[in-house]
């Protein structure tokens, strides 16, 4: 059965590649080729999972279809007497006392971060074991020392190591030189983001500085189209970069595990989603009291918590499972809190808003007239990106867009705009250019 939803799935990932015209950057082929790269992992582990509902079957299929069609509806409603045009890319300066101000910044944020995860663990064992045991305790509840002041400085550095990235790759594609400090700042923001135990965060940016590069290259040569053999190449080693990474990753934050192979981890990470959705179709669960009570299950504890009415408070239904003595997490594509909330029918309506929407976003990238200096709508798909592909994993999207953590972002970019490009000190008056 695996291998029907895998055949399946490549022929719509093919129909991607045609009527978006050769463009990885598209919403669609986004979506769809993380799905082909799961299914590939699962007809890997066939026997040892051993799928067999064909419902599991009919719920991707039909959700990554309504994603594909309403797309590109949008894409062609769109288009219709717009042209897209190249754009020059500019070089942009960020002078080196800003950026020495941001880098200060982030030894500061990360270094408080790290008294207080060993206040509530102690340094014995050295920083990765620390780490490690800091993510375990935060995954099973424990109490552990926070600071409101470093979580909001956590959330606003996360838009300024997308907006630092920005820069660099725009300068690199406008064949400007990068200052050092650029790229200091960059490197403590992407391996700073690993000190909670998490890799999203990580992923997020190697994601979303692909997306960038891509978007602004195919905005210099007029979107011509950017799925050839090169681009296969390099996509192919970018991920075997990635895959290498996790391993090396989980070590540096003391999550290894013993006499399990890398093979099967990442098995369990890129596979296992789709077993696990399987799984969840042959039990039995309650409906949903409220409207999309585990699709918006970040929502209404959010409220919960401001609020504390009982009504809000929901439990997730997501549990670790085992196949055969082996783990498959407890990750389950995004189509399990839909397909609970909404039934099949819904989960497909759910998933064509959600494609209109990106493709949206997407049109507004390639075809809009205007040449900003810094072009919010990049930096913004390349965020909405990960959570479109992350699709085949979790409930990103819901997760990273329909979410508080979509309006942080938008914030923080603006703040870090505000910052960098248009706060001056002029005769020691404070400047603020629009």
């Amino acid at each position: 059965m695996i291998y029907t939803l895998f055949g399946i799935i490549s022929i719509l990932l093919v129909i991607s590649i045609v009527i978006y015209n050769r463009d990885m950057t598209a919403p669609a082929f986004l979506l769809v080729v993380s799905f082909w790269i799961a299914g590939l992992c699962a007809c890997m582990y066939a026997k040892e999972w051993d799928f067999y509902n064909y419902k599991l079957v009919l719920i991707v299929i039909t959700g990554l279809i309504s994603f594909m069609a309403c797309s590109w509806i949008s894409y062609v409603l769109y288009k219709k007497g717009r042209k897209i045009l190249k754009k020059k890319i500019e070089g942009i300066s960020l002078s080196n006392a800003k950026l020495a101000i941001y880098l200060v910044f982030q030894i500061v944020l990360y270094v408080i971060s790290l008294v207080l995860m060993i206040r509530s663990i102690g340094l014995q064992n050295g920083l990765t074991t620390l780490i490690g045991s800091y993510y375990e305790m935060n995954k099973m509840g424990e109490q552990v020392y926070t600071s409101s002041l470093v979580s909001i400085g956590t959330i606003l550095n996360f838009s300024g190591t997308y907006y630092v990235m920005y820069i660099a790759i725009n300068n690199i594609i406008a064949g400007e030189k990068n200052k050092k400090l650029l790229y200091i700042n960059i490197l403590v923001g992407v391996f700073g983001s690993l000190l909670n135990g998490t890799k999203s965060a990580f992923y997020m940016f190697v994601i979303g500085a692909f997306v960038m590069s891509v978007a602004q290259m195919s905005k210099k040569n007029g979107w011509k189209r950017n799925i050839n053999l090169k681009s296969v190449i390099r996509a192919c080693s970018i991920v075997a970069i990635l895959l290498i990474s996790f391993s090396v990753i989980n070590a540096a934050q003391g999550r290894t595990l013993n006499d399990v192979k890398v093979v099967d981890l990442l098995a369990t990470y890129l596979g296992s989603p789709l077993k696990n959705l399987e799984l969840y179709l042959n039990e039995n669960y309650s409906k949903s009291k409220l409207f999309g009570e585990q699709t918006f299950l970040n929502i209404y504890s959010d409220i919960y918590e401001q609020t504390g009415n009982g009504l809000y408070r929901i439990d997730s239904i997501y549990r670790y499972r085992w196949i055969n003595g082996n783990g498959l997490g407890n990750v389950y594509t995004i189509f399990m809190p839909l397909y609970h909330d909404f039934g099949v029918l819904g989960s497909v309506c759910v998933m064509g808003v959600m494609g209109f929407f990106t493709q949206h976003i997407y049109n507004k990238l390639k075809y809009r007239k205007k040449n900003p200096i810094v072009d919010f709508y990049i930096i913004f798909y390349s965020y909405l990106a990960f959570a479109v592909m992350f699709s085949f994993f979790s409930n990103k999207f819901f997760e990273c867009i329909v979410s508080k953590s979509a309006i942080y972002f938008l914030i923080g970019l603006w703040m870090f705009d505000l910052f960098f490009l248009r706060l001056h000190i002029k005769s020691g008056k404070i400047v603020i250019k629009k």
